[in-house]
């Protein structure tokens, strides 16, 4: 395959995982919306959708995890839930972990103080894409 063939690849699966983030968002607000405040519940059931689009959107990025760029991976990762940090040490390594401890904020607010990331030695790795590896297994 050519450059310029794997290019087109890669554009080509990125806009596949665009348009999935944008499907699968007609379906959460249609959930969202159907919540009523009243009695604490939703009117209908939560769609599937959420879910088998969301795995489709992670397998596509497990798929092309070599070669989408970094930044589209973690991007994409939040929009199914996932909470990544990314960390660096004095050492030059890098780690992705999802668990910690910050402050809830809403709306329009940012975080400010505190944040606790969990990270395990196991984590730490050469490369942010190899930690990304680490990351989606």
């Amino acid at each position: 395959m050519t450059s310029k063939n794997k290019i087109m690849d890669i554009e080509k699966t990125q806009a596949i995982i665009k348009k999935k983030i944008k499907d699968r968002k007609v379906f959460l607000k249609l959930y969202d919306d159907s919540f009523d405040v009243k009695t604490s519940k939703h009117t209908i059931n939560e769609p599937k959708e959420i879910d088998l689009i969301g795995k489709e959107i992670r397998d596509l990025v497990v798929a092309g995890v070599s070669e989408l760029p970094a930044d589209f991976i973690i991007e994409s990762l939040t929009m199914l839930g996932d909470a990544p940090n990314v960390l660096y040490d004095d050492n030059g390594m890098f780690a992705i972990s999802g668990d910690g401890y910050q402050p809830v904020v809403y709306g329009n607010k940012r975080i400010e103080g505190i944040i606790t990331v969990s990270v395990e030695k196991n984590m730490w790795k050469k490369t942010i894409r190899e930690a990304i590896k680490f990351y989606l297994k």
